[in-house]
């Protein structure tokens, strides 16, 4: 009699071991986005298409090499745009078969060079996401060494963001961290004399990292260039390639070391009461001619006033006073021609009591887009008056992106994007630009 009780025992402990098993790897699937419907920034039918694109193109890599990385890395992003596409299933099937694939055996075929130039044509003018990421990757395995993808993907990883195509896949059902995205400083100096110089300085400084991967004076050209042209594209691809650890090629200029020095020259004349401008350039100079008179003369007279006259000291002081002036710039440039109409008695008692209707009840956020349904409460911050607060929304385990939200002008707008209109008949929120992608219930 007692096998028995112990074979029942061993039942109950395996069940419970499949139990945990599950629920841990549903929990880690959760974490990684699996199983996550995701939202993309252009239509189905571009997203199909390009899943469409890159599966053919897994084919014909296949069909010569089985097992070309390109193909496999291909696949995945076609499994993943379009989940449970037959063709992905049908290529995976024979590889796991170990089965060779013929030529054609998709049906039509996808020039390479033409879906790398339509990946570049579509992410060009998109809003920062990852879906753009993805998009300059895929771009990149079918264009290597394409230089637009190499500067925009380093682009990302300067402000912290994983922009190689394990990475972004990782991330590609979450927001994407726009407020680390910051716009480049404009030029120092008229552009094309910008351009000139940052040009010059990349040319002399990729000599300089060709004969000294370390070069200090190399260093130097190329945070000058930035300086001077921040969003100067060579400088960028430069700055890529030696922070990649490849090879350094794809700079392109036509700026002559003589011309060069002559535009610095130049820009001195120009520079006029810029003081951290005058000496930066001077300090350039000085660095291929030790000896020319102006340039010792503005040093000497630099350090009368106790300034710094190593290039890393002008350097900082020029940045510094460049992000300065930006900065005041921007803040003087907010709204403040017209001081805005204070709210009438009448406009805060409607947003106190469309306040009240919001904090007073859960709400469920339909997202038809993504065709899910997301539980959301509204808490107030401050007095009912002020008509604004935070908010969170709930969906399982998962929680929204959406943090505050503010009554203003009769509309809800929620993270200073999503705006919505109050119907009192259906006591639904409804957005108020009228489409029906979404309500809030």
């Amino acid at each position: 009699m007692s096998p028995l009780p112990k074979m029942k025992q061993f039942v109950v402990c395996l069940c419970a071991l499949s139990f945990c098993l599950s629920f841990t790897a549903s929990v880690q699937g959760q974490a990684r986005g699996v199983g996550t419907k995701i939202t993309f920034p252009v239509s189905d039918a571009v997203v199909k298409s390009i899943a469409n694109g890159v599966i053919l193109v897994a084919a014909q890599r296949l069909s010569l090499n089985p097992t070309d990385t390109v193909a496999v890395k291909l696949l995945q992003v076609g499994e993943l745009l379009s989940p449970g596409n037959e063709k992905t299933l049908y290529l995976k099937g024979l590889i796991d078969a170990k089965q060779p694939i013929r030529a054609g055996v998709l049906g039509g075929r996808v020039d390479e060079a033409a879906l790398g130039k339509y990946l570049l044509d579509l992410a060009g003018p998109q809003k920062p996401s990852f879906f753009r990421l993805l998009s300059y990757n895929l771009a990149g395995l079918l264009q290597p060494g394409n230089r637009t993808v190499m500067i925009e993907l380093y682009k990302a990883r300067q402000i912290g963001i994983s922009s190689d195509l394990d990475s972004v896949l990782k991330q590609l059902h979450l927001p994407y961290p726009t407020h680390l995205v910051k716009a480049p400083l404009p030029p120092a100096l008229p552009v094309t004399s910008a351009k000139r110089l940052a040009e010059g300085a990349v040319k002399l400084a990729e000599r300089e990292f060709n004969v000294n991967r370390q070069s200090p004076k190399g260093l130097q050209m190329l945070q000058f260039a930035k300086a001077i042209h921040p969003s100067n594209e060579n400088a960028l691809m430069l700055e890529a390639l030696l922070t990649s650890g490849q090879q350094i090629s794809g700079i392109f200029t036509e700026v002559t070391e003589q011309a060069f020095f002559g535009y610095l020259n130049q820009a001195i004349e120009t520079a006029g009461k810029d003081e951290n401008l005058s000496l930066l350039l001077h300090s350039v100079i000085l660095l291929y001619q030790p000896t020319a008179f102006k340039s010792v003369v503005a040093m000497q007279n630099a350090k009368k006033k106790n300034l710094s006259i190593e290039f890393r000291g002008i350097l900082g002081r020029f940045n510094a006073a460049r992000t300065f002036a930006a900065t005041k710039k921007q803040k003087n440039q907010q709204p403040n021609a017209v001081s805005p109409k204070p709210p009438s008695l009448n406009d805060r008692f409607k947003a106190s009591q469309l306040t009240r209707t919001l904090i007073d009840r859960k709400w469920t956020l339909i997202d038809r887009t993504a065709d899910e349904q997301w539980f959301f409460e509204f808490r107030i911050v401050g007095t009912v008056s002020q008509a604004k607060g935070r908010c969170t929304g709930k969906r399982g385990t998962r929680t929204h992106s959406w943090r505050q939200w503010a009554i203003r002008d009769g509309f809800l707008i929620i993270d200073n994007y999503a705006k919505y209109v109050y119907e009192e008949s259906s006591r639904q929120w409804k957005q108020a630009d009228g489409k029906d992608n979404s309500l809030i219930r």
